[in-house]
This record gives C-alpha cells, structure tokens and sequence, in this order.
C-alpha cells in the first residue's frame, strides 16, 4: 500500500533527503542532549536571539520532587557559530497528576569552518 503511494506521489526523492538530513542531524559532531521534567506553559523565555534550551529555574513538589521550568530555546544563525538547529523528540504538557517533560538535542549547522 504505502509503496503504491510513494511511486503515485512520486515522493522517493523527497523521503529520501528527509532521511539523509536526519542522520546528518543526528551524528552532528556537537550533538547535545537535553531532558527536561517539570512545567513551563510557552516553553519559551523572554530572550528574542537563538540560544539552546536550558533550565530557568526549579520549584520544589511534594509528589515529584525538584522539578524545572525550562526554555526550549530558539533557533537561528549565531554569528560566527553558524545556525542554532534544535529538535524536539519527545515533549507533553504536564497536569497536576504529572510532570511536562521535553527532551531532544541541539547543534550548530555550518560555522566558520563550513564557509
């Protein structure tokens, strides 16, 4: 069925470079992991330049224990460094029976190096 689709849509080369830019994402040489656990309702900080995600700060539960607010962080070119690529694996609002969770990993795309 889907192999029926893919020749009908002509969608062979399409699926192919999705494919070949995640595995370049995924072995990027300054791949960091991020896992995050507690709540944060926009996800976002006050900060408008690109920057990686990161902890704002923690609060104490008595089901859960310490858990964070965090800021996904945001994408786009850093001077110098290349373009800020953030990809988000794993991410669900949290509720009073459970902590939000986000996880995923960040890299620099180009740099000097690459120019």
């Amino acid at each position: 069925m889907w192999q029926e689709l893919m020749e009908t849509f002509q969608l062979e080369g399409e699926v192919a470079d999705f494919v070949k830019a995640r595995v370049r994402e995924m072995v990027a040489e300054e791949r960091h992991d991020f896992a995050f656990s507690g709540g944060n309702r926009t996800y976002f900080c006050d900060l408008k330049t690109p920057h990686p995600p990161h902890v704002l700060g923690t609060y104490d539960t008595v089901r859960h224990g310490v858990l964070a607010r965090f800021c996904l962080g945001r994408e786009g070119e850093v001077p110098g460094q290349g373009r800020l690529r953030i990809v988000v694996t794993e991410r669900a609002s949290g509720a009073p029976e459970y902590p939000g969770i986000a996880r995923g990993y960040w890299f620099m795309k180009g740099g000097p190096e690459a120019a």
